[in-house]
């Protein structure tokens, strides 16, 4: 899948965002332009929009769809 590993998402349903955020950033991946957009989004959907945002380049073309959302 990526770096939001398939437990992310239960990780943070299960409230335990921290956790998933850590598992992500270590993956192997963590740092390419999909898997940031995937931890960015489940951030977004935790409410930590903040969060999402400051992990988003504004200046990669890549992003501008998860981070103009997030934006507005």
């Amino acid at each position: 899948m990526g770096a939001v590993p398939a437990a992310g998402p239960l990780l943070a349903a299960c409230g335990q965002l921290d956790e998933a955020v850590e598992e992500a950033q270590a993956h192997p991946e963590g740092g390419s332009p999909y898997e940031v957009e995937s931890l960015a989004g489940l951030l977004a959907d935790a409410g930590r929009p903040k969060e999402a945002v400051a992990l988003l380049d504004a200046d990669r073309l890549d992003h501008r769809r998860t981070l103009g959302p997030l934006l507005v």
